[in-house]
């Protein structure tokens, strides 16, 4: 009879810290959710940002030939007629350079970093030991009371982001007047990245949109009122 007594208390305790405990991060969740989700979208902002640069400027593609992106077409006084954009050249490297971000971002989420085409220890702003367990990051509890007196104390909460879907990019171009004449040709590369900001009942989407040359080049020249031919 004592046996089954002691299995109902148990059983009673047992129910009770559950449904207490349930409450409590509820509440929590409820009442300093935003200050989380916040917590976890500038640090999510701050990695990707970090990631995308890293695989943008990879040591591959510092020797790429810039001449072979685009034509430069002079009359007889030296004045530029036109500046063809070589699409095919472009596509190809923009593959590369999506391929290298996705497959770095994808190895993050999934904690398989020493698969990624950049070495996050090489990245001085980043703890590697932080992504051993995917893209998540744990927020102590006394961040959650402002005050930077107890910001790194108290047990962590698990903020995980996940990659909603595959990254999306672009090939840009702009050409403009340097100095006398003279013109500068500017390749940007344009990323747009979404990811799930996701912790214990409440989530956020974020979307970001990085843009960042790749190249440059000043030729010399006056630029005609319409100087590019060909697609981004």
């Amino acid at each position: 009879m004592r046996e089954n007594n002691k299995l109902v208390i148990f059983l009673y305790i047992f129910v009770l810290s559950f449904v207490i405990s349930f409450i409590f991060i509820r509440y929590c969740s409820k009442k300093y959710g935003d200050v989380l989700i916040s917590y976890g979208e500038g640090e999510a902002k701050r990695v990707i940002t970090l990631i995308v640069n890293n695989s943008i400027y990879l040591d591959k593609y510092k020797n790429i030939n810039i001449n072979n992106f685009f034509s430069i077409n002079t009359d007889s006084n030296g004045n530029i007629k036109s500046i063809d954009l070589n699409s095919y050249s472009a596509n190809n490297l923009l593959d590369m350079i999506n391929k290298d971000i996705n497959n770095n971002l994808m190895c993050l989420e999934n904690g398989n970093i020493d698969n990624m085409s950049i070495k996050l220890d090489s990245i001085s702003s980043l703890d590697y030991n932080n992504f051993k367990n995917g893209f998540v990051y744990s927020v102590p509890i006394g961040y959650l009371f402002g005050n930077g007196l107890v910001n790194n104390l108290g047990p962590n909460i698990p903020v995980k982001v996940i990659l909603i879907s595959d990254v999306v990019s672009s090939i840009s171009n702009e050409v403009k007047d340097y100095g006398i004449n003279n013109a500068m040709i500017e390749i940007s590369v344009n990323v747009k990245v979404s990811a799930l900001i996701n912790m214990l009942f409440s989530s956020k989407r974020i979307d970001m949109n990085i843009s960042r040359v790749i190249f440059m080049k000043i030729i010399q020249g006056n630029i005609p009122e319409y100087y590019f031919k060909g697609n981004n």
